[in-house]
């Protein structure tokens, strides 16, 4: 198990619906996340400063809040990189602004990221 690390995983057509925090914890490379509808997402109604029921990782706090979070690795760095998210639909509080986050060492541009929509919803 030391040497795993998570590629080509594809996660499409899916329906999320009603997430206390985000919908995807991205690591790794070569994933395709495509035409999901992730809707009443962050439920929990993280705000930009934390709080007690965001604070999992004080250091990145668009890890809860967002709905595709494209994080640095979990166990040990696996940082997401070479992925394709595209044509999805997320809604929920705060998605407009924190669709798709990213870790701070993490780059959304090292990704291929197009035509997703991103809405706030109550």
């Amino acid at each position: 198990l030391r040497d795993f690390m998570s590629r080509n995983v594809s996660v499409t057509g899916n329906v999320l619906d009603g997430m206390k925090y985000g919908a995807i914890f991205l690591i790794g490379s070569g994933h395709r996340i495509a035409g999901n509808t992730f809707t009443h997402l962050d439920t929990a109604h993280c705000p930009e400063a934390g709080g007690a029921a965001c604070n999992w990782l004080p250091q990145e706090p668009d890890s809860l809040r967002s709905g595709i979070y494209l994080a640095g690795g979990a166990e040990r760095p696996d940082p997401a990189v070479g992925n394709t998210i595209e044509n999805n639909k997320i809604s929920g509080w705060g998605m407009a602004k924190h669709c798709i986050g990213a870790a701070p060492k993490v780059s959304v541009t090292a990704n291929t990221i197009s035509d997703n929509t991103c809405l706030n919803t109550p």
